[in-house]
């Protein structure tokens, strides 16, 4: 990936198949599902990893917890932020529409504990495409997508993969 000074790597698509933001890293996700067994089925880093085929997912055994979840992501450096890519689960199947995000909150901060005012909010389509957000440009490390509620209702929030654009 080229350095761009200032400025978030961007992930470009190539053949439909996502790449590893091999700097960022988990900060939190809060009410996240346990791995499932040895695969980590649902942990928060699968949001970043790549890899379309593994997700987050919010706890869904043993009772769920309601909206709204969120994750949060360090991107490893300072960058000019002015977007955000979020990717719904793509494992199709019944199950494949649970934790789909519709009302959503974006928040940029410099240091992971002080999120400041959101920096937009909108509402996203119940599909499985790529959806894009745009906001204006905030300068930040840390990256937090909240989940306001599921397309459906349901208590759930799932993503094959977050990354931040500029």
């Amino acid at each position: 990936m080229p350095s761009r000074p200032g400025r978030a790597p961007v992930d470009h698509h190539l053949r439909a198949r996502w790449r590893r933001r091999p700097a960022h890293r988990l900060v939190g996700a809060v009410r996240r599902q346990p791995g499932d067994g040895g695969r980590e089925r649902g942990a928060a880093t699968n949001a970043f990893d790549g890899n379309l085929s593994t997700i987050w997912h919010t706890k869904y055994t043993g009772g769920s917890d309601p909206a709204p979840h969120e994750i949060q992501i360090n991107m490893g450096a300072s960058y000019s932020v002015s977007g955000l890519r979020y990717l719904p689960r793509q494992d199709g199947g019944s199950g494949a529409a649970n934790g789909r995000i519709g009302q959503y909150e974006v928040y940029v901060s410099t240091d992971g504990t002080n999120w400041g005012t959101v920096v937009v909010t909108g509402a996203f389509a119940n599909d499985a495409s790529q959806k894009d957000v745009r906001f204006t440009a905030e300068t930040g490390q840390y990256l937090r997508l909240r989940a306001v509620s599921e397309v459906a209702g349901n208590p759930w929030t799932s993503a094959a993969e977050i990354y931040a654009l500029n």
